[in-house]
């Protein structure tokens, strides 16, 4: 990392909002040196930290890749909207995480393509990097663009900024595109023959070698080769086993709080429930489920190695995997010292059992979130859901009945053939799930409701979507029907639904729009607050389309803009899975059912689908031995100290916020061993309080927390907790509480900070204002639209060589910010230079006109 970058860095992050996000530097992540490498992926989520380190695909493949030693896989994130304008402002290109490396001198840039209203954030990764947008004005100097995901099987919107395409699961083809990157490079080839070369890969799609056909009106005739040799239609790639291998044991484990702040274990993959309008149901066909075994001992290395406390069973249906009895009772087992909540993400409501729901009562539950989908039976037979009111009512029950306190029930409109009668289904249903919740002590609910979008790869494909004033008319409707006062409706914006369902069917015009979109400021149009519908209808009017047209519904005998990518489903069974929608007939699990003639490879289909047990260990439903109220035993009560530990905060982990960095201690020590007490009550949270917050972006020498230890007591702690802490963070003492002691946040009442800045500033105004301050009784700023004395809290302040120094009050009657005593003694026509660097260099515990540290006070009140 060059001086200059690190320089520009520290004078933006201050002024961001998360810096966290851009700091890297997470435990377990991986730094390899560039000498020994072949090949470089920046592996890339559009999207912020938060999302993109949530997401398995990612972790997956970034062990994958740095599993071979000629291969480093690094990660990079989209900036949020103030860290681009300030990226751009301080000429500070795209960089990775591990190395701080611009992302254009990678080989390879990935993308991962999870959801098509992130397209315009591709754009501004590309364009942040250096990259050109688009890939036919790309040089040899250019990495290769590539993306995956459940996008790829419609691609064709970003086609003309995509070098190549991922199909399918990407475990084996990833590695295969790096072999075939490396060939090339040491053949010397051009970059395009590299790309070219890629095509050869199965399930990797070129696009620049194929092109679209239409008739003189314009009309799509399908998309075809440009030359001999290259697949008519490019197949997906589908592993047949998911490899124990596949799975890191030590994943990198973020500092700030992420959208699923756990682990997910992926316990199988697949499904064949075969709802119509399910496009991750069909295009992750087969089912492939993971050995108990297996998963057992991946939980118990991740859990070790990562301090993780909770474990979430990630499918697309948890509930339905056969095994999950066996699962269950296994990881409680396993997981139970270390106190790990077990979640189930994923669950259909005729499978959820009264011994799921007891295995979660022993450990934390918020909520139980059910999709029935639709309002009435007929409707749900239409998308082939394939359950009962009676057993959504039945799961609800379960879950008030062990004192789940909110139900989360998500619903779609607009489903093909709904009629009002399946509209006012939806109130009618909820009203049903408010009586029972009655029962229980009037739970609270949350309705959630969104517009259905046909997806490619289903059977609901050549369907249409409502129109905008069509689907608000709906919510209009539920908004009158469902007035009950526990009851939260929330639904999506039209607006919204109409670009999801346009882009997700859309060709290769499309890729002009997001561009214009993008120009005219388009930016994380997935987040409600950055979504502006005039940007895309401008944007759709400059090329004149008509982006209704691309969300109408649509003959079953033309060709589609992703005929030539394939999953392997044949167009006939989803033509067939249409019609039997129309007569509301719905289609078996084929687990029980038999084989429906889906057209995947039936040899991989036969040998990866589990059959559903009737009888015995495995069978949802079936009592589990070991656990619930009526298994559990009474512990001992267990024998506690309190110990005060002093540690630094230091580098890069200054932009981890106070409760980030309570997070990060929290986890540090599970993995340490250490057994940290429990609070009494229903929600019992470890027993560790911290000292006066450290101010995002400051370092701290000597920052302190205390934390009560269950026996067996740590010999060494210091050691202990030295030998997992991430870098960046130090203990240099710790002590045993042996007396009654005020807590941290109520004894502290000095702190002292050192300002360090580059350059001297110290003018002679400058020392006059602060001698000025230090003078006068009273000196008043401006804080939060409030007026604060500044003067109450200075106790000293010195000019040194490129800073001061400064000593200030502390403590419950609050204190004062070293950047507001800068604010108030800087004189208007001198700034200061950026960066400035402020560092809490002591908290004190000051009476009886004795000045002491929280550990020094330990020592002598032990006494």
């Amino acid at each position: 990392m060059e001086e200059n970058f690190q320089h520009k860095l520290d004078v933006v992050l201050p002024r961001v909002y998360k810096p966290g996000r851009y700091v890297g530097n997470e435990l377990n992540a991986v730094r390899k040196q560039s000498a020994r490498i072949d090949v470089r992926f920046a592996l890339a989520f559009p999207d912020v930290y938060e999302i993109g380190m949530s997401h398995i695909g990612m972790q997956l493949l970034y062990h994958i890749l740095n599993g071979r030693e000629w291969i480093a896989a690094e990660r990079v994130f989209a900036p949020w909207v103030d860290m681009e304008r300030a990226m751009r402002e301080a000429e500070l290109p795209l960089f990775t995480l591990e190395s701080k490396q611009a992302v254009r001198t990678f080989d390879v840039l990935g993308f991962s393509l999870q959801y098509e209203l992130q397209y315009t954030n591709v754009l501004t990764m590309l364009d942040l990097a250096g990259i050109p947008l688009f890939a036919d004005r790309r040089t040899e100097s250019d990495p290769v663009v590539i993306a995956g995901g459940p996008c790829a099987f419609n691609p064709e919107p970003l086609a003309e900024f995509l070098d190549a395409v991922v199909l399918g699961d990407a475990e084996e083809s990833i590695i295969e595109i790096a072999e075939s990157l490396r060939s090339g490079r040491r053949q010397d080839r051009s970059r395009k023959g590299i790309i070219r070369n890629l095509a050869k890969i199965p399930g990797v799609y070129v696009p620049s070698l194929y092109e679209e056909k239409r008739d003189v009106s314009g009309v799509y005739l399908g998309t075809a080769p440009l030359q001999e040799g290259v697949p008519e239609v490019v197949g997906a790639r589908i592993v047949d086993r998911l490899k124990p291998e596949f799975y890191p044991v030590r994943p990198v484990v973020p500092f700030i709080e992420t959208a699923h702040d756990r682990y997910s274990l992926e316990i199988m993959r697949g499904c064949t429930r075969g709802c119509r309008f399910c496009n991750a149901g069909m295009i992750y066909r087969p089912l492939r489920t993971r050995p108990v075994d297996e998963l057992v001992a991946q939980a118990r290395q991740v859990i070790r190695n990562t301090g993780f406390d909770e474990l979430s069973l990630a499918s697309l249906s948890t509930s339905d995997f056969p095994a999950l009895t066996d699962l269950l009772v296994r990881l409680r087992r396993t997981l139970d010292a270390d106190r790990v909540a077990i979640s189930f993400p994923s669950l259909r409501a005729d499978t959820f059992t009264r011994d799921m729901a007891d295995f979660a009562q022993d450990f934390r539950r918020s909520g139980l979130t059910l999709a029935p989908e639709a309002g009435t039976q007929r409707l749900r037979d239409v998308i082939n859901k394939n359950h009962r009111e009676e057993d959504l009512l039945e799961a609800v029950r379960i879950a008030f009945e062990r004192h789940w306190k909110r139900i989360k029930l998500y619903f779609m409109v607009g489903l093909p053939t709904e009629t009002e009668e399946d509209l006012a289904g939806i109130a009618d249903l909820v009203g049903k799930v408010v009586a029972l919740g009655r029962k229980f002590g009037n739970r609270e609910i949350h309705v959630s409701v969104s517009p259905f979008a046909p997806k490619p790869q289903t059977p609901f494909q050549w369907e249409a979507q409502d129109p905008v004033g069509v689907y608000r008319e709906k919510i209009r409707f539920l908004r009158s029907s469902i007035r009950w006062k526990n009851v939260k409706l929330s639904w999506r914006d039209a607006d919204v639904a109409l670009i999801e369902a346009v882009m997700g069917r859309g060709d290769r015009r499309l890729g002009r729009v997001i561009h214009t979109a993008w120009e005219q400021g388009a930016r994380f149009d997935a987040w409600t607050e950055q979504f502006d519908p005039e940007r895309w209808r401008s944007a759709f009017a400059a090329h004149g389309i008509i982006p209704e047209t691309y969300a109408s519904g649509r003959d079953d005998t033309a060709p589609l803009p992703w005929d030539h990518l394939g999953k392997g489903l044949s167009r006939e069974f989803l033509k067939k899975e249409r019609l039997r929608s129309l007569s509301a007939e719905t289609t078996p699990d084929c687990r029980g059912g038999g084989c429906q003639g889906c057209g995947l490879r039936d040899a991989v289909c036969r040998e990866t689908r589990p059959k559903r047990k009737r009888s015995g260990t495995g069978m949802p439903g079936q009592e589990i031995r070991g656990y619930g109220k009526e298994m559990r035993k009474i512990p001992a009560e267990p024998v506690i100290r309190t110990f005060r530990v002093g540690f630094s905060k230091k580098a890069q982990v200054r932009y981890i916020s106070h409760l980030d960095t309570m997070r990060m201690l929290l986890r540090t020590l599970r993995r340490a061993g250490i057994s940290v007490a429990l609070s009494q009550g229903f929600h019992a949270h470890p027993k560790i309080s911290m000292g006066p917050p450290l101010p995002l972006g400051y370092t701290g020498c000597t920052e302190y927390f205390d934390l009560d230890i269950e026996a067996p007591y740590p010999h060494d702690l210091k050691a202990l907790l030295n030998g997992h802490l991430p870098q960046g963070f130090e203990v240099f003492e710790t002590v045993m509480i042996q007396t009654r002691e005020k807590s941290l946040s109520q004894a502290i009442n000095r702190a002292s900070y050192r300002i360090d800045w580059p350059n001297p500033i110290c003018t002679d105004s400058f020392r006059k204002s602060l001698v000025d301050l230090m003078r006068s009784n009273t000196f008043k700023i401006t804080r939060r639209e409030k007026a604060v004395d500044v003067r109450l809290f200075v106790i000293s302040a010195e000019i040194l060589d490129n800073g001061m120094s400064l000593w200030v009050k502390t403590g419950p009657s609050g204190t004062v910010r070293p950047e507001e005593v800068l604010t108030a003694i800087r004189p208007a026509y001198e700034p200061f230079p950026d960066p400035i660097f402020i560092e809490r260099t002591g908290l004190f515990i000051e009476q009886y006109g004795r000045r002491m540290t929280p550990i020094e006070a330990v020592l002598r009140n032990n006494q």
